[in-house]
């Protein structure tokens, strides 16, 4: 929009739609289309100049509108969009624009009109199909059966995958996979019938089905963001973090504004314990979709990881506001008041979250520490064997009954936990830590160092597992090995605290390359910043350095 390219900016927002049909809140943030060049004041002034020379021009009045609803200014956006479809009542592009604002600010009821102009003016399969999808978020099936039968008699191909949706959707599923033989019968390489058939065999669980299906839309059109939107949560159903993460970076690269990437990317990088790029994602998710409430949970859990309280229980107001009585929200409120140091505050929202939701695991989580911060480990433990007892494969319940046997001293116990979880999910990086942890309590070293190569051979750019496995090498005496295993991590991700604190410290214990270990511990404290491990090695190292002020304030 800021560079005129009204037509494109108005594309990728529908496509951004396209891309999550499912999703009522992603609608009302397509007000925070951004400006391509940033010069905002000039921008303003050169699109009202075009109104100004021709006042009876629709398109200038559709340029001007565009550029408001890029800078937020929806109100203005469609007073301007009405006067220019006064003024030309048939104006395709002012019709199809006003259409997406009336969905953007919740009024989708009204865009019905302005969808049925751009129909009846364009004359165009494409301009049905944007009338028949309508109906269909609307629920009004019959009417988007009638526009698409008279699309089918036209022989477009596309007609014929959305009525097999339809089909799908009403649950005449012989109906829906015949039409899509059909389509790929004619055209093998028809992206938007493997799109249908992959989504259909991702929703029953054949997944391998589903990668086939993905794969071969998306080699059949390289340019269709929804093909590596559906490859990409295939990937993820598989258990394949990195590949997904390629095939939503690949989404975003053909549109920027896919809320659902977004999303999913915000997940998987806080999953694998990368909370800046978690936060990242999901901020840029909230900046199309600011209704998107998973993004916002996950861009406070990141926050929190953090540390970044006070950004935290911004984002926590919001969410309160949205969902008072949502037990994931009152885990979430609980988390905060625990990092705040209000443990009996933390306790009540805890609780009130197992209350709606008994399983919520960030409740669970939360009360375990608080628990296991009073030594209340019976009291933990008894909680954690409840609810795994109805629901014995809960693997993040599992992680979590695993760490507090460590907690406790039943080592045994945790590792059994740890080797469970593997057996339900070999990708369960965390689990591998998890088990290196275990057998380092009980100095199983040669054992542990064998499992985190093994996780090192299927994800070599895992930090939490050359973190451990640089640990296992220390516990083994063996300084060199260790010395370069966290290196490695660091060369991933400087800001691995736990790798550079380690690595810091042991230069500081033998007084080697000091300038290097300052630098790791004081990168090693920005990222941990209230951490006592990391504030001693800094300490540590200052006094190597002969700094004992600095030393005593660490």
């Amino acid at each position: 929009a800021g560079s005129k390219d009204v037509i494109g900016a108005i594309t990728q927002v529908q496509e951004a739609i396209d891309l999550a049909p499912s999703s009522t809140t992603g609608y009302t943030g397509l007000g925070s289309l951004l400006l391509t060049q940033g010069k905002v004041a000039e921008a303003q002034a050169q699109f009202e100049k075009a109104v100004t020379i021709d006042p009876k021009s629709a398109n200038a009045r559709v340029a001007l509108a565009a550029y408001h609803w890029s800078t937020g200014s929806l109100p203005k956006a469609e007073e301007i969009l009405r006067e220019a479809i006064r003024i030309d009542p048939d104006h395709a592009t002012a019709n199809r624009a006003m259409a997406l604002l009336c969905i953007a600010t919740g009024r989708a009821a009204d865009a019905e009109p302005f969808l049925k102009t751009v129909s009846r003016t364009m004359k165009t399969p494409e301009a049905d199909f944007a009338l028949a999808d309508y109906y269909v978020r609307s629920g009004r099936f019959p009417d988007a059966r009638q526009v698409l039968e008279g699309a089918v008699k036209s022989g477009h191909s596309s007609a014929s995958v959305r009525l097999a949706r339809l089909d799908f959707a009403e649950n005449k599923r012989d109906q829906a996979n015949s039409r899509i033989k059909a389509v790929l019968a004619r055209q093998p390489a028809n992206a938007e019938a493997h799109i249908a058939r992959g989504r259909w065999q991702l929703l029953d669980g054949k997944l391998e089905d589903a990668f086939e299906s993905a794969e071969a839309a998306t080699q059949g059109d390289p340019g269709n963001a929804a093909g590596y939107l559906l490859l990409g949560d295939v990937l993820n159903a598989l258990k394949r973090p990195a590949d997904a993460t390629t095939a939503y970076n690949n989404v975003l690269r053909l549109n920027p504004r896919a809320g659902a990437a977004h999303t999913a990317l915000s997940r998987l990088t806080l999953a694998a314990g990368q909370p800046a790029p978690s936060i990242d994602f999901a901020r840029g998710a909230l900046i199309n979709e600011p209704g998107n409430d998973p993004a916002r949970i996950l861009l406070v859990r990141g926050l929190l990881q953090q540390h970044e309280l006070k950004r935290a229980e911004e984002e926590i107001a919001v969410l309160v506001s949205r969902r008072p009585n949502d037990p994931a929200v009152a885990a979430l409120r609980g988390t905060l008041k625990m990092r705040q140091g209000d443990r009996v505050g933390a306790r009540a929202d805890f609780e009130k979250a197992l209350q709606g939701a008994p399983g919520t695991v960030d409740a669970l989580i939360g009360l375990t520490a608080l628990d296991a911060g009073e030594s209340q480990f019976a009291r933990a433990r008894s909680r954690l064997d409840g609810v795994l007892a109805k629901d014995p494969n809960n693997v993040p319940l599992l992680m979590v009954a695993g760490r507090l046997d460590l907690q406790a001293g039943e080592f045994a116990s945790g590792e059994a936990r740890a080797r469970k979880v593997i057996e339900l999910d070999p990708a369960h990086l965390k689990a591998y830590e998890l088990l290196g942890a275990a057998y380092i309590r009980q100095q199983k070293l040669d054992a542990a160092r064998v499992e985190f190569e093994r996780v090192l051979q299927k994800e070599p750019r895992s930090i939490g597992a050359l973190t451990v496995l640089g640990m296992i090498h220390q516990a083994m005496g063996q300084s060199y090995e260790a010395e370069k295993t966290y290196e490695r991590a660091l060369q991933i991700d400087a800001r691995a605290a736990v790798a550079g604190n380690n690595l810091a410290y042991m230069l500081a214990e033998r007084g080697d390359n000091l300038e290097y270990a300052l630098l790791l511990a004081r990168d090693a404290v920005t990222v941990a910043k209230d951490d006592p491990v990391v504030l001693d090695t800094l300490g540590l190292v200052y006094i190597k350095r002969q700094q004992p002020a600095e030393a005593v304030t660490a």
